[in-house]
């Protein structure tokens, strides 16, 4: 997929029209048509603020990953590690053994990990 396929392709989800996307840009529909068709590339303002538009990465709009959203890296990390065969197998096997509530447990542990504030708040009930 191209940039100009898939910028095409984020456009029409959002069920906008070419000259809604050329405003965006501030740019008449003609320029955002050659963008889309790939006659012109778009500068790295224009870039970033698609990206931000579409709420994705400049890398996913540049064709550099097919993941859409911009991740942490522990949650890039993750994804990238679901890749593995063998973790993800792993994985759901451990979990469709476990139990609802094992489950539930892994679940409270997995908010904490991911609460960056739980830290603060732990020490702030202490003192």
């Amino acid at each position: 997929m191209t940039f100009s396929e898939r910028l095409r392709e984020l456009r029409l989800k959002k069920d906008l029209t070419q000259r809604e996307m050329a405003e965006l840009l501030e740019t008449t529909r003609q320029n955002y048509n050659s963008i889309e068709n790939g006659k012109i590339e778009t500068s790295h303002s224009a870039t970033v603020k698609l990206a931000k538009f579409f709420n994705v990465s400049t890398d996913f709009l540049l064709c550099a990953t097919d993941v859409p959203y911009p991740f942490a890296l522990e949650e890039q990390f993750f994804l990238e590690n679901l890749l593995n065969k063998e973790l993800r197998l792993w994985f759901v096997e451990e979990l469709s053994q476990s139990t609802p509530q094992n489950i539930m447990k892994l679940k409270g542990i997995w908010d904490i990990v991911n609460d960056t504030s739980y830290g603060v708040h732990k020490r702030n009930e202490e003192t």
